[in-house]
């Protein structure tokens, strides 16, 4: 499946977060959470 959640985040202090699935990011980032955050 597409949806599975296997990715992670990598924020500005290079600590990792997740695994998130493609369903969470696209939310995240069409609500401009995910601006800052590295894909």
């Amino acid at each position: 499946a597409v949806d599975e959640t296997c990715w992670m985040l990598q924020d500005g202090e290079g600590r990792s977060h997740g695994p998130y699935s493609l369903t969470d990011l696209n939310y995240w980032h069409s609500t401009g959470y995910l601006q800052d955050s590295l894909m």
